[in-house]
Protein backbone atom coordinates (compact mmCIF):
# COMPACT_ATOMS: atom_id res chain seq x y z
CA UNK A 1 0.00 0.00 0.00
CA UNK A 2 1.30 3.63 -0.71
CA UNK A 3 2.06 6.16 1.76
CA UNK A 4 -0.61 8.29 0.69
CA UNK A 5 -3.40 5.65 1.17
CA UNK A 6 -1.93 4.86 4.93
CA UNK A 7 -2.06 8.25 5.28
CA UNK A 8 -5.38 8.76 3.90
CA UNK A 9 -6.79 5.97 5.72
CA UNK A 10 -5.56 6.87 8.92
CA UNK A 11 -7.18 10.37 8.09
CA UNK A 12 -10.37 8.38 7.64
CA UNK A 13 -10.24 6.12 10.42
CA UNK A 14 -9.35 9.41 12.51
CA UNK A 15 -12.19 11.27 11.18
CA UNK A 16 -14.87 8.70 11.68
CA UNK A 17 -13.77 7.91 15.26
CA UNK A 18 -13.68 11.62 16.36
CA UNK A 19 -17.40 11.47 14.53
CA UNK A 20 -18.10 8.77 16.82
CA UNK A 21 -17.12 10.06 19.79
CA UNK A 22 -19.23 13.50 18.63
CA UNK A 23 -22.10 12.02 18.33
CA UNK A 24 -21.95 9.85 21.75
CA UNK A 25 -20.89 12.91 23.58
CA UNK A 26 -24.16 13.85 21.97
CA UNK A 27 -26.26 11.26 22.78
CA UNK A 28 -24.66 11.95 26.99
CA UNK A 29 -25.41 15.03 26.85
CA UNK A 30 -29.41 14.89 25.67
CA UNK A 31 -29.58 11.76 28.11
CA UNK A 32 -28.32 13.88 30.64
CA UNK A 33 -30.39 17.06 30.01
CA UNK A 34 -33.91 14.96 29.89
CA UNK A 35 -32.93 12.42 32.72
CA UNK A 36 -33.77 13.54 36.34
CA UNK A 37 -30.92 11.38 38.27
CA UNK A 38 -31.52 9.55 41.15
CA UNK A 39 -34.39 9.94 42.67
CA UNK A 40 -36.43 9.39 46.42
CA UNK A 41 -39.78 8.47 47.32
CA UNK A 42 -41.27 12.08 48.55
CA UNK A 43 -42.78 10.00 51.31
CA UNK A 44 -39.60 8.45 52.32
CA UNK A 45 -38.66 11.98 53.51
CA UNK A 46 -41.54 12.81 56.15
CA UNK A 47 -40.33 12.64 59.33
CA UNK A 48 -41.34 10.33 61.91
CA UNK A 49 -44.24 12.87 63.81
CA UNK A 50 -45.71 15.07 60.73
CA UNK A 51 -48.98 16.64 61.44
CA UNK A 52 -49.75 17.03 57.71
CA UNK A 53 -49.03 15.33 54.55
CA UNK A 54 -50.11 16.05 50.91
CA UNK A 55 -48.87 14.19 48.21
CA UNK A 56 -49.62 12.37 44.49
CA UNK A 57 -47.67 10.03 42.39
CA UNK A 58 -49.39 10.00 39.27
CA UNK A 59 -49.61 13.43 37.94
CA UNK A 60 -47.83 13.01 35.40
CA UNK A 61 -49.40 9.66 34.09
CA UNK A 62 -52.93 9.85 35.21
CA UNK A 63 -55.15 10.85 32.05
CA UNK A 64 -57.73 12.93 34.01
CA UNK A 65 -55.13 15.15 35.25
CA UNK A 66 -53.65 15.22 32.02
CA UNK A 67 -57.02 16.33 30.48
CA UNK A 68 -57.85 19.13 32.74
CA UNK A 69 -54.22 20.88 32.67
CA UNK A 70 -54.10 20.49 28.72
CA UNK A 71 -57.74 22.28 28.51
CA UNK A 72 -55.84 25.10 30.77
CA UNK A 73 -52.87 25.14 28.63
CA UNK A 74 -54.38 25.26 25.20
CA UNK A 75 -56.74 27.69 26.15
CA UNK A 76 -53.67 29.87 27.66
CA UNK A 77 -51.79 29.42 24.45
CA UNK A 78 -54.97 30.32 22.46
CA UNK A 79 -55.44 33.56 24.04
CA UNK A 80 -51.99 34.35 23.65
CA UNK A 81 -51.59 34.02 19.83
CA UNK A 82 -54.92 36.03 19.81
CA UNK A 83 -52.99 38.63 21.50
CA UNK A 84 -49.57 38.37 19.78
CA UNK A 85 -51.35 38.59 16.23
CA UNK A 86 -53.46 41.80 17.05
CA UNK A 87 -49.85 43.11 17.80
CA UNK A 88 -48.22 41.70 14.96
CA UNK A 89 -47.88 43.90 11.60
CA UNK A 90 -49.64 42.09 8.68
CA UNK A 91 -46.24 40.87 7.12
CA UNK A 92 -45.30 39.21 9.96
CA UNK A 93 -48.51 36.81 10.49
CA UNK A 94 -47.13 34.25 8.53
CA UNK A 95 -44.52 33.76 11.03
CA UNK A 96 -47.46 32.72 13.98
CA UNK A 97 -49.49 30.71 11.30
CA UNK A 98 -46.40 28.61 11.33
CA UNK A 99 -47.31 26.84 14.77
CA UNK A 100 -51.25 27.20 14.37
CA UNK A 101 -51.43 23.17 13.99
CA UNK A 102 -49.05 22.77 17.08
CA UNK A 103 -50.58 21.21 20.36
CA UNK A 104 -49.28 22.92 22.87
CA UNK A 105 -49.74 20.27 25.52
CA UNK A 106 -47.69 17.68 23.46
CA UNK A 107 -44.90 18.01 25.79
CA UNK A 108 -47.07 18.75 29.47
CA UNK A 109 -46.26 15.69 30.77
CA UNK A 110 -42.24 16.93 30.58
CA UNK A 111 -43.12 19.39 32.69
CA UNK A 112 -45.49 17.60 35.53
CA UNK A 113 -43.99 16.08 38.23
CA UNK A 114 -43.69 12.37 38.52
CA UNK A 115 -44.14 12.61 42.21
CA UNK A 116 -44.76 15.41 45.03
CA UNK A 117 -45.08 15.49 48.83
CA UNK A 118 -45.80 18.53 51.09
CA UNK A 119 -45.33 17.99 54.97
CA UNK A 120 -45.05 19.69 57.87
CA UNK A 121 -43.60 17.65 60.61
CA UNK A 122 -43.40 18.64 64.53
CA UNK A 123 -40.09 17.14 65.41
CA UNK A 124 -37.60 19.22 62.28
CA UNK A 125 -37.84 22.92 63.85
CA UNK A 126 -35.84 23.21 66.75
CA UNK A 127 -36.50 25.55 69.19
CA UNK A 128 -34.26 29.03 67.38
CA UNK A 129 -35.68 28.04 64.06
CA UNK A 130 -36.54 30.76 61.74
CA UNK A 131 -39.32 30.74 59.01
CA UNK A 132 -42.13 28.26 58.75
CA UNK A 133 -41.69 24.63 59.55
CA UNK A 134 -43.06 22.88 56.09
CA UNK A 135 -41.65 21.37 53.33
CA UNK A 136 -41.85 19.59 49.73
CA UNK A 137 -40.32 17.31 47.86
CA UNK A 138 -40.72 16.79 43.94
CA UNK A 139 -39.62 14.51 41.23
CA UNK A 140 -39.50 16.29 38.10
CA UNK A 141 -40.00 14.27 34.94
CA UNK A 142 -37.23 15.94 33.64
CA UNK A 143 -34.66 18.17 33.77
CA UNK A 144 -33.64 18.41 37.38
CA UNK A 145 -29.52 18.07 36.49
CA UNK A 146 -30.04 21.29 34.54
CA UNK A 147 -32.29 23.44 36.84
CA UNK A 148 -29.68 22.17 39.63
CA UNK A 149 -26.38 23.47 37.25
CA UNK A 150 -28.63 26.43 36.67
CA UNK A 151 -29.77 27.62 40.44
CA UNK A 152 -26.47 26.91 42.40
CA UNK A 153 -24.66 28.53 40.01
CA UNK A 154 -26.82 31.22 39.79
CA UNK A 155 -27.08 31.80 43.80
CA UNK A 156 -24.92 34.49 45.82
CA UNK A 157 -22.48 33.53 48.27
CA UNK A 158 -24.38 34.17 50.93
CA UNK A 159 -27.44 32.14 49.99
CA UNK A 160 -25.43 28.91 49.82
CA UNK A 161 -25.41 26.82 52.90
CA UNK A 162 -23.82 23.71 52.69
CA UNK A 163 -24.46 20.65 54.60
CA UNK A 164 -23.21 17.28 53.93
CA UNK A 165 -21.65 17.59 50.83
CA UNK A 166 -25.43 19.11 49.52
CA UNK A 167 -25.58 22.97 48.76
CA UNK A 168 -28.79 24.46 50.23
CA UNK A 169 -29.57 28.19 48.32
CA UNK A 170 -32.03 30.39 49.97
CA UNK A 171 -32.34 33.63 52.05
CA UNK A 172 -32.07 33.75 56.34
CA UNK A 173 -35.48 34.51 55.76
CA UNK A 174 -36.47 31.27 53.02
CA UNK A 175 -37.65 29.80 51.63
CA UNK A 176 -34.63 27.43 50.95
CA UNK A 177 -34.30 24.89 47.99
CA UNK A 178 -31.76 21.97 47.57
CA UNK A 179 -31.33 18.70 45.19
CA UNK A 180 -30.93 15.47 46.18
CA UNK A 181 -29.70 13.72 43.20
CA UNK A 182 -32.65 14.32 40.75
CA UNK A 183 -35.43 15.33 43.75
CA UNK A 184 -36.11 18.99 44.19
CA UNK A 185 -36.22 20.14 48.15
CA UNK A 186 -38.45 23.08 49.59
CA UNK A 187 -38.36 24.14 53.13
CA UNK A 188 -39.47 27.16 55.10
CA UNK A 189 -36.77 26.69 57.43
CA UNK A 190 -32.94 25.81 57.26
CA UNK A 191 -33.89 23.20 60.18
CA UNK A 192 -36.87 21.49 58.48
CA UNK A 193 -34.22 21.49 55.44
CA UNK A 194 -30.99 19.74 57.04
CA UNK A 195 -33.57 17.26 58.32
CA UNK A 196 -34.75 16.21 55.33
CA UNK A 197 -31.30 15.88 54.17
CA UNK A 198 -31.01 13.81 56.79
CA UNK A 199 -33.63 11.44 55.64
CA UNK A 200 -32.18 11.30 52.31
CA UNK A 201 -28.91 9.45 53.80
CA UNK A 202 -30.84 7.24 55.80
CA UNK A 203 -28.83 8.70 59.04
CA UNK A 204 -30.32 6.19 62.06
CA UNK A 205 -31.38 9.02 63.78
CA UNK A 206 -33.35 11.17 61.24
CA UNK A 207 -36.59 9.00 61.79
CA UNK A 208 -36.36 7.32 58.40
CA UNK A 209 -39.42 4.70 59.28
CA UNK A 210 -42.64 5.85 57.58
CA UNK A 211 -45.45 7.05 60.26
CA UNK A 212 -48.69 5.65 60.60
CA UNK A 213 -49.84 9.15 59.17
CA UNK A 214 -47.53 8.49 55.94
CA UNK A 215 -48.69 5.39 56.03
CA UNK A 216 -52.16 6.76 55.73
CA UNK A 217 -51.38 9.06 52.77
CA UNK A 218 -49.73 5.92 50.93
CA UNK A 219 -53.42 3.92 51.04
CA UNK A 220 -55.24 7.32 50.11
CA UNK A 221 -53.15 7.48 46.65
CA UNK A 222 -54.16 3.92 46.10
CA UNK A 223 -57.57 5.14 45.00
CA UNK A 224 -57.11 8.90 44.43
CA UNK A 225 -54.64 11.19 42.15
CA UNK A 226 -54.01 13.45 45.67
CA UNK A 227 -54.15 12.52 48.99
CA UNK A 228 -53.67 14.57 52.32
CA UNK A 229 -54.33 13.63 55.89
CA UNK A 230 -53.81 16.00 58.58
CA UNK A 231 -53.85 15.17 62.17
CA UNK A 232 -55.34 17.04 65.54
CA UNK A 233 -52.13 19.42 64.90
CA UNK A 234 -52.78 20.18 61.24
CA UNK A 235 -56.42 19.81 61.21
CA UNK A 236 -56.68 23.38 61.77
CA UNK A 237 -55.55 23.80 58.25
CA UNK A 238 -58.64 22.40 56.74
CA UNK A 239 -61.01 23.59 59.18
CA UNK A 240 -59.85 27.30 58.04
CA UNK A 241 -60.58 26.70 54.88
CA UNK A 242 -63.94 25.08 55.81
CA UNK A 243 -64.55 28.58 58.03
CA UNK A 244 -63.68 30.85 55.31
CA UNK A 245 -66.70 28.80 53.10
CA UNK A 246 -68.76 29.34 55.88
CA UNK A 247 -68.58 26.01 57.31
CA UNK A 248 -67.27 25.61 60.60
CA UNK A 249 -67.12 22.83 63.57
CA UNK A 250 -64.45 21.09 61.81
CA UNK A 251 -61.75 22.23 64.71
CA UNK A 252 -63.21 19.39 67.16
CA UNK A 253 -61.68 16.63 64.69
CA UNK A 254 -58.95 14.51 65.29
CA UNK A 255 -57.71 13.60 61.87
CA UNK A 256 -59.03 14.73 58.33
CA UNK A 257 -58.08 12.35 55.39
CA UNK A 258 -58.53 13.98 52.02
CA UNK A 259 -58.43 12.07 48.27
CA UNK A 260 -59.32 14.11 45.56
CA UNK A 261 -59.82 11.87 41.65
CA UNK A 262 -59.78 14.24 38.45
CA UNK A 263 -61.65 11.97 36.18
CA UNK A 264 -61.28 13.89 33.19
CA UNK A 265 -60.93 17.72 32.04
CA UNK A 266 -64.60 18.54 33.54
CA UNK A 267 -64.91 16.24 36.04
CA UNK A 268 -63.35 15.47 39.75
CA UNK A 269 -64.46 13.64 42.86
CA UNK A 270 -63.81 14.94 46.35
CA UNK A 271 -63.62 12.19 49.57
CA UNK A 272 -63.18 13.32 53.45
CA UNK A 273 -63.03 11.35 55.78
CA UNK A 274 -63.31 13.36 59.58
CA UNK A 275 -62.53 11.48 62.92
CA UNK A 276 -63.52 13.08 65.89
CA UNK A 277 -63.25 12.14 69.44
CA UNK A 278 -66.64 11.45 70.14
CA UNK A 279 -70.57 11.77 68.63
CA UNK A 280 -70.89 14.75 70.69
CA UNK A 281 -68.22 16.59 68.91
CA UNK A 282 -69.15 15.68 65.70
CA UNK A 283 -72.89 16.49 65.36
CA UNK A 284 -71.98 20.41 65.56
CA UNK A 285 -70.15 20.01 62.64
CA UNK A 286 -72.95 17.86 60.50
CA UNK A 287 -74.81 20.14 61.49
CA UNK A 288 -72.50 23.31 60.53
CA UNK A 289 -72.20 21.36 56.66
CA UNK A 290 -75.58 20.66 56.39
CA UNK A 291 -76.40 24.58 56.54
CA UNK A 292 -73.30 26.20 55.34
CA UNK A 293 -73.07 23.87 52.17
CA UNK A 294 -75.79 25.12 49.69
CA UNK A 295 -74.40 28.69 50.02
CA UNK A 296 -70.34 27.04 48.96
CA UNK A 297 -72.29 25.32 46.06
CA UNK A 298 -74.25 28.45 44.81
CA UNK A 299 -70.86 30.09 44.78
CA UNK A 300 -69.04 27.64 42.98
CA UNK A 301 -72.18 27.39 40.97
CA UNK A 302 -71.46 31.30 40.06
CA UNK A 303 -68.54 30.40 38.75
CA UNK A 304 -69.56 27.46 36.71
CA UNK A 305 -68.46 24.70 38.57
CA UNK A 306 -71.79 22.32 39.37
CA UNK A 307 -71.60 20.13 43.26
CA UNK A 308 -73.15 18.10 44.44
CA UNK A 309 -72.39 16.47 48.51
CA UNK A 310 -73.53 14.35 50.42
CA UNK A 311 -72.45 13.14 54.57
CA UNK A 312 -72.56 10.28 56.28
CA UNK A 313 -72.20 10.56 60.01
CA UNK A 314 -70.76 6.76 61.38
CA UNK A 315 -70.32 7.08 64.93
CA UNK A 316 -67.60 9.30 65.70
CA UNK A 317 -66.61 9.76 62.06
CA UNK A 318 -68.33 12.37 59.02
CA UNK A 319 -67.47 11.05 55.46
CA UNK A 320 -68.03 13.84 52.60
CA UNK A 321 -68.18 13.20 49.19
CA UNK A 322 -68.64 15.50 46.44
CA UNK A 323 -68.77 15.64 42.83
CA UNK A 324 -67.47 18.65 40.96
CA UNK A 325 -68.84 19.35 36.98
CA UNK A 326 -67.91 21.91 35.04
CA UNK A 327 -64.02 21.98 35.95
CA UNK A 328 -62.72 22.49 32.84
CA UNK A 329 -65.52 25.13 31.34
CA UNK A 330 -64.58 26.89 34.26
CA UNK A 331 -60.96 27.77 34.44
CA UNK A 332 -61.32 28.83 30.62
CA UNK A 333 -64.23 31.09 31.69
CA UNK A 334 -61.80 32.25 34.12
CA UNK A 335 -59.52 32.98 32.20
CA UNK A 336 -61.53 35.06 29.92
CA UNK A 337 -63.10 37.11 33.18
CA UNK A 338 -59.19 37.42 33.88
CA UNK A 339 -58.57 38.97 30.53
CA UNK A 340 -61.39 41.41 30.37
CA UNK A 341 -61.20 42.84 34.48
CA UNK A 342 -60.43 46.48 33.89
CA UNK A 343 -56.68 47.29 35.55
CA UNK A 344 -57.00 48.64 39.29
CA UNK A 345 -56.91 52.24 38.81
CA UNK A 346 -54.24 53.56 41.74
CA UNK A 347 -55.17 56.34 44.15
CA UNK A 348 -55.33 60.10 42.90
CA UNK A 349 -52.55 61.90 43.54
Amino acid sequence: MKTWHKVALGVGVGCGVLVMLGVGACAVGIWWVLTPGRQVDPLDLVGGSPVAVVASDRLSTDPGVHDLAATVLREVERRGRAAQRESLPENLRWIQALNANRDPAAGLRMWVPRSVALFIDRDDVGPASRGTPWAAAINPSMFSRMFRLIVEHAAPGQDRHPYRGYTITGSDDGPFLCFAGGTVLVSGSLDEMTAVLDRVEGRPDAGTTRSELTTSVSTLLERFDVGGVFDSGGVGIVAGALRIAGIGGLDAAERVAVGVDVVDADNARLEATATFPDRDALEPFGTAWREGWPGVARILLERGIEAGARIRLEQNTAVVTVEFRGLGSAAVAGLAALETRPPVSGPSP
